[in-house]
């Protein structure tokens, strides 16, 4: 018997409806007839997988003749039990094989060009709105590198990429208004220190009577940059010279 044999079969004895749908009862109707069973397990041989009773019926109605695997990876499939897509095989064994599949891939930049104006959607103007506004709400920042779990981990696995810049007084400006509890206070110069081409730390240096005075410091989102502040520091030491002299307002430096 063929798998439209079976079919009619199933229909005769109202496991399915002649509008091909499994009766809601099947289990009661099937669980004496073993010649059915056995007829429903032969023509459904081929899955690769101990599937249930219900899963072979629904192979039969659907005329499925062959094992579904994954079309990236090969790996077998099992039929959906539930949710939007029941009763069906997906085209993937998980997420990762279908953003891999080439033809998924393809109808995605599609729809993305469509709808969006671009390839991919978070190069768009509404998938870069989206994003903004995903991680003010959720960290309070504009860029994921900010983000200080992210930010301290990248920091401490990797020193050694930590650079000093000298950065102008506008660059200073907007980093102190962001990052100090006093917003920006005016200076001479201004060295910052980058982290993958990020100002993760800045420190502000004015000239008051011939005498150098640290003006301000701070971090990006008080992240934990490691001895930043001596780094700052120690490099104005060297390009300015200054001698040292202590006021108790703060140390102060004299040239």
């Amino acid at each position: 018997m063929d798998n439209k044999d079976v079919k009619m079969e199933l229909i005769l004895n109202g496991i399915i409806s002649p509008e091909e749908k499994l009766n809601v009862r099947f289990k009661k109707k099937i669980e004496k007839r073993n010649d059915l069973i056995f007829l429903i397990k032969e023509i459904t041989s081929y899955l690769e997988y101990d599937a249930t009773i219900r899963e072979r019926i629904q192979c039969i109605i659907q005329e499925i003749t062959h094992q579904p695997k994954c079309s990236f990876c090969g790996k077998v499939l099992k039929m959906r039990l539930s949710g939007k897509y029941v009763n069906t095989f997906p085209k993937t064994c998980g997420s990762k094989c279908f953003s891999k599949d080439i033809r998924v891939k393809e109808k995605r930049k599609k729809t993305n060009l469509k709808k969006y104006g671009s390839k991919n959607y978070l190069a768009s103007e509404r998938g870069k709105l989206t994003t903004r506004n995903t991680l003010i709400e959720k960290y309070n920042v504009t860029n994921p590198a900010f983000i200080k779990g992210n930010f301290e981990k990248r920091l401490q696995t990797q020193p050694e990429k930590t650079k000093i810049v000298q950065i102008t007084k506008k660059e200073g400006a907007v980093f102190f208004e962001n990052t100090h509890v006093q917003g920006h206070i005016v200076a001479n110069i201004y060295y910052g220190l980058v982290f993958n081409n990020i100002l993760i730390a800045c420190m502000s240096f004015k000239k008051i009577k011939k005498q150098w005075k640290v003006i301000q410091y701070s971090t990006s989102l008080n992240a934990d940059v490691v001895n930043g502040d001596s780094k700052l520091l120690k490099h104005f030491l060297k390009i300015k010279k200054p001698k040292l002299d202590i006021f108790y307002s703060g140390k102060n430096w004299q040239d």
